[in-house]
C-alpha cells in the first residue's frame, strides 16, 4: 500500500481502482515468483487473487478515510477532540454547560487570562475570553463557563469567588451582574465539529483584520478611527485608535498576539528651526500641542544647545511653535530633531503577573474640514442655489465623515462624482459647466498634490466637518 500513489482530486484523495490495485499485486508477486501467472480461468490461484484483491479495496478505502478524517470537517469524534482541544484549545461541551456573565473590578491594567477561575461557592467556572480591569475600575463583561456539566441556578452576585490567585499587590473581586443561564443539553458532535472549523477561521484571518475585529468590539470605538498601518522603514505597528477605554484597547493589541516591542511610539518630528528671537519650531505632521505645554527638544543637529532642554511653548500654526529662546546667534538648524511628550500618543501599561506590559497607541487627532463648493449651469431655466446647495451639502458632509482616518485622503473626483448625484433629481449633469472645491484643514487652505485630485491630511488625524462648514454658491 505504501508504494501506491495518493491522488488528490477536488473533494479529496481518489480511491485507487481495483485494476490498479490488481495489476501493482501482480507486479510485486511476479518480482520474486518470475513464472508466475494469475489468468488461468477457474484456478485456485485466480481465486487468491481475487480475494487478495478485495482486502486492497478494503484497505486502500481505510488509507482514504484516515486522510480525509484529519481535516476538522471529515474527522471522526476521537481525531476532531484531538484537533479541538490540543491545536485549538477548545472543550468539549463548554457552549451548553451552565454559564454566567461575570463583572471584575480592581486594578485598572489587571489582565484576567483566558481560563482564569471563579466560583459561586459550589461549583467552578471558567472564563472563556479573558479580559482587563479597565480605567473605571471595572472590566467589560467576561464569559464564564462551569467547569463540569449540568444544570442549576445561578442567581445574582452569587459568582464572588476568585479560585486563581492574584498577586497581593493587586485588587480583585468578581461578581454577576445577571442571572447565569443554566444548561439544557450536552454538546453534539456537529456543534463542537463547527467550533473547531470557526477557530481555524479565527486564527487564519490575519494579525490586523483580528486585532481589528476586537477593537471595533470595544463599547466607544469608532469604526472609522481605527487604523492599524505599517511602518516598514523602522519595521514597526502603528496603530490609531479612537474612543473607547484605553485599558480596554491596550488589552485587544495585546491579545491580538502582536509582538508588542515592534509597536511605534510617534514622536513629534522637527524639519527645521529657526534662528530668530523667539524660535520657531515646524514639524513634518501636526504636532497637536496647545499653549503652555513643556515640551522637550532632542536629537537636534546644528542647534545642539536646545538639546535636552524643557521649554513652555506658545502654539502659532498646526505645524509651527515657538520656544522663549532667542536664536540670533545659534549655528544653523542642519537637521534632525524631536520633540516630546506626544500629547495624542497613549502609553499603557497591563499587568500580567508577574510580568508588565507597556501598549503604546495613538488617539487621533481631529482635522476641521472646512470647503467652499462653486458651481454654474448653462440651463436657461431657474435652478434654486438654495435647493442645490440642500442637497450637496449634507452628502458632502457623510463623504468627509466617514473617511478612516490616517489613511484616506480627500478626493476631489470623488466629491465631482458625489456633488452630481446629489442634484441629479435638480439638475442634470450635463447642464453643469463649471464645479469647484476649495478645501481648507483648521483654516489652512488645501491643494490637491500635482497631477493628481488627491489631498492628504495628517496620517495621526481623522477629518470632520458640519453642515455650517460646507458652502455650497452658484457662480457668479
Amino acid at each position: 500500500m505504501a508504494q501506491l500513489p495518493i491522488v488528490m482530486g477536488p473533494q479529496g484523495p481518489i480511491p485507487t481502482s481495483p485494476a490498479a490495485l490488481r495489476q501493482q499485486l501482480i507486479t510485486l508477486v511476479s518480482a520474486t515468483n518470475p513464472d508466475y501467472t494469475s489468468n488461468l480461468p477457474s484456478s485456485l490461484i485466480e481465486d487468491i487473487v481475487s480475494t487478495d484483491v478485495g482486502a486492497l479495496i478494503i484497505s486502500n478505502q481505510f488509507m482514504i478515510d484516515l486522510i480525509n478524517s484529519i481535516t476538522p470537517s471529515g474527522a471522526n469524534p476521537f481525531i476532531l477532540n484531538q484537533l479541538g482541544t490540543i491545536i485549538y484549545g477548545l472543550t468539549l461541551g463548554t457552549p451548553v454547560n451552565t454559564a454566567v456573565d461575570v463583572l471584575f473590578s480592581g486594578t485598572p491594567g489587571f489582565i484576567i487570562i483566558p481560563g482564569f477561575i471563579i466560583t459561586d461557592g459550589t461549583f467552578q467556572y471558567t472564563c472563556t475570553d479573558g479580559g482587563v480591569i479597565g480605567t473605571d475600575g471595572d472590566s467589560l463583561p467576561v464569559h464564564a463557563v462551569a467547569t463540569v456539566p449540568g444544570t442549576w441556578g445561578v442567581p445574582v452576585g452569587t459568582v464572588t469567588g476568585l479560585i486563581t490567585s492574584v498577586p497581593n499587590t493587586v485588587t480583585l473581586t468578581v461578581t454577576n451582574p445577571s442571572d447565569g443561564i443554566p444548561s439544557i443539553a450536552s454538546e453534539t458532535i456537529q456543534s463542537f465539529r463547527t467550533r473547531t472549523l470557526t477557530a481555524g477561521l479565527a486564527a487564519s484571518t490575519g494579525m490586523d483584520r483580528y486585532l481589528k475585529t476586537l477593537l471595533q468590539n470595544i463599547p466607544g470605538v469608532v469604526q472609522r478611527l481605527v487604523s492599524v498601518r505599517q511602518d516598514i522603514d523602522n519595521a514597526r505597528w502603528i496603530i490609531l485608535v479612537g474612543g473607547g477605554d484605553p485599558f480596554q484597547v491596550a488589552w485587544a493589541i495585546y491579545y491580538a498576539l502582536f509582538d508588542v516591542s515592534s509597536l511605534a511610539r510617534p514622536t513629534i518630528d522637527i524639519v527645521n528651526i529657526s534662528k530668530t528671537n523667539p524660535i520657531i519650531i515646524t514639524t513634518e505632521f501636526n504636532h497637536n500641542l496647545v499653549s503652555a505645554m513643556t515640551e522637550t527638544i532632542s536629537e537636534v543637529t546644528g542647534m545642539v544647545a536646545l538639546n535636552f532642554n524643557t521649554y513652555t511653548v506658545t502654539v502659532l500654526t498646526d505645524k509651527t511653535f515657538s520656544i522663549p529662546v532667542d536664536g540670533t546667534s545659534f549655528p544653523n538648524y542642519t537637521g534632525g530633531g524631536i520633540v516630546s511628550p506626544n500629547p495624542i500618543l497613549q502609553q499603557i501599561i497591563l499587568n500580567s503577573y508577574p510580568d508588565s506590559y507597556l501598549i503604546p497607541f495613538i488617539i487621533p487627532a481631529q482635522q476641521l474640514v472646512t470647503m467652499v463648493v462653486t458651481w454654474q449651469t448653462d440651463f436657461n431655466q431657474y435652478v434654486s442655489a438654495q435647493a442645490i446647495s440642500q442637497t450637496a451639502g449634507p452628502a458632502l458632509v457623510d463623504y468627509v465623515n466617514n473617511l478612516f482616518c490616517g489613511v484616506s485622503p480627500i478626493n476631489i473626483y470623488e466629491m465631482n462624482a458625489i456633488f452630481i448625484d446629489s442634484i441629479s433629481n435638480i439638475l442634470n449633469s450635463e447642464n453643469l459647466i463649471y464645479l469647484n472645491f476649495a478645501v481648507s484643514f483648521d483654516g489652512v487652505a488645501q491643494v490637491p498634490i500635482t497631477n493628481t485630485g488627491i489631498i492628504p491630511g495628517d496620517p495621526n488625524s481623522y477629518f470632520f466637518t458640519a453642515s455650517n462648514n460646507i458652502i455650497v454658491v452658484q457662480a457668479p
